[in-house]
């Protein structure tokens, strides 16, 4: 018995400092296992963590990297879609994927949201907050001046003043001109315009600022002391030109534009010929800056409803799908897309539009795009699906469709009905002829004498009463 107790007592105490003074397992080795913690030392434990954390980072960066390209290409959509993979609260770019939101909603105009994520307690760190600085006050700028807007457009100055190859002017001017009671602004006297008036690019930004806080007025007392060096700008006479399309005055406006061919110029043209309802010419004009940069959101947005009013239904089209503007829901410009399609009288196109928003409302669909399925639904004679639209859209008491609804009822398919070539009913104009003059009716002739032949006949028959 002692035998047999030492020699499992040597066998098992062998084993235990083999195997402590085995090779350590490779994680790359367990492959048809799962990982067995036991067989791991502590350090082993650490490098596979470690090791997990530097691949969940590379996986980020790449990410981060492909949402940078795709945000300069304009790709905002598919950029949410990336960032939106990413677990912000494991990572340990969280910092970085925070301010390509904040980025992202910048560009889509959703300042509340900029705010919202650029006031978190860790950006007030200085090596973070002159990174997010700028946007942030530009943000808060679009909510007009507070104490709070002041004390980070103050520390914004200092903090990046190394990047900076104007001393910030524009931060000082937004800033006079939104406090402008307690503040001196410069641009207020002669020797403050002069600094201004002595080179081109500070004009600019004086303008500019002035423009983006709605502080026009203010601007314009000091124009007549612009040099006329700088009218040779096309910039700085756009710039003009906005000042006072904004205050109304759109004849001046129009002067500083007139023979100007960029982009920006023919979008205010544009908008001139617009406000003075000269729809062919506003159109020509926003067609003209779109042949020079295609995607300019002012000329898109103004060219498509003006396509409808011209009744340029393929072109109208063609301009909805350039359309890059985020904040249109996708269901409207479906819609409208099937509402020019109907117009240019493409219903397979339209009717396939239909059937999407059908889906993307969940088969609850607006009055006025049920209205464009009744009859799409019609033309491609979808009999289920027309009376089916035709029901929701009577109830909302639509008389034509209410009638229509009348006619199935009457007509085994409506739909197949209404298509048929030549009249169904007799001449409109005979029919009303017809019920206005009374029709001469022959009377019937009575026979006095009865033939014998009749009477022979009937008394050779046998009549059964």
């Amino acid at each position: 018995m002692k035998t047999i107790f030492l020699f499992l007592t040597i066998t098992f105490g062998l084993n235990s400092a083999l195997a402590d003074e085995a090779v350590p397992y490779k994680i790359e080795k367990l492959k048809e296992i799962e990982t067995d913690w036991s067989l791991l030392k502590e350090y082993e434990v650490a490098e596979y963590i470690e090791l997990a954390n530097v691949r969940d980072r590379d996986a980020t960066i790449r990410i981060i990297q492909k949402v940078k390209e795709l945000l300069l290409s304009g790709e905002l959509e598919k950029a949410k879609l990336l960032l939106f993979k990413i677990d912000k609260k494991e990572s340990a770019l969280k910092i970085i994927v925070e301010r390509y939101e904040s980025l992202i909603a910048f560009i889509e105009g959703d300042m509340n949201k900029v705010i919202s994520i650029l006031s978190a307690p860790i950006y007030f760190e200085e090596r973070y907050f002159k990174e997010i600085c700028i946007m942030k006050v530009t943000a808060m700028i679009t909510k007009g001046p507070s104490k709070e807007l002041l004390k980070n457009i103050e520390r914004c100055e200092l903090v990046t003043a190394d990047y900076t190859k104007n001393d910030h002017f524009w931060l000082e001017n937004v800033r006079n001109l939104f406090y402008e009671k307690t503040i001196a602004s410069r641009g207020e006297t002669l020797s403050d315009f002069q600094w201004i008036f002595a080179d081109k690019e500070y004009l600019r930004i004086w303008l500019k600022s002035g423009l983006f806080i709605n502080k026009e007025k203010k601007v314009e007392e000091f124009v007549d002391s612009i040099p006329a060096i700088y009218y040779n700008s096309s910039e700085i006479r756009e710039l003009l030109a906005l000042l006072y399309y904004r205050l109304g005055n759109v004849e001046r406006a129009k002067a500083f534009v007139e023979d100007l061919k960029g982009p920006n110029a023919e979008n205010l043209k544009g908008n001139i010929n617009l406000a003075q309802k000269k729809y062919e010419l506003a159109y020509g004009h926003f067609k003209l800056a779109l042949a020079q940069k295609h995607d300019s959101r002012n000329a898109l947005e103004r060219a498509t409803p003006i396509a409808w009013l011209l009744k340029l239904w393929d072109e109208g089209s063609d301009l909805l799908h350039n359309s890059n503007n985020p904040k249109l829901d996708e269901r409207k410009k479906i819609s409208l897309d099937t509402a020019f399609k109907l117009r240019a009288n493409k219903t397979e196109a339209a009717y396939e539009n239909a059937m999407i928003l059908q889906e993307l409302y969940g088969k609850k669909p607006p009055f006025e795009v049920e209205l464009m399925i009744a009859h799409l639904a019609m033309q491609t004679n979808d009999y289920s699906q027309m009376v089916s639209s035709l029901d929701k859209t009577c109830k909302h008491h639509d008389g034509m469709n209410c009638y229509f609804e009348l006619q199935t009822l009457i007509w085994s398919n409506i739909a197949k009905t209404s298509k048929r070539e030549g009249p169904m009913h007799r001449d409109m104009e005979s029919f009303l002829d017809d019920i206005k003059n009374p029709e001469i009716i022959t009377p019937l002739q009575e026979q006095i004498n009865i033939d014998q032949r009749d009477i022979e006949e009937l008394d050779g028959e046998q009549i059964e009463i």
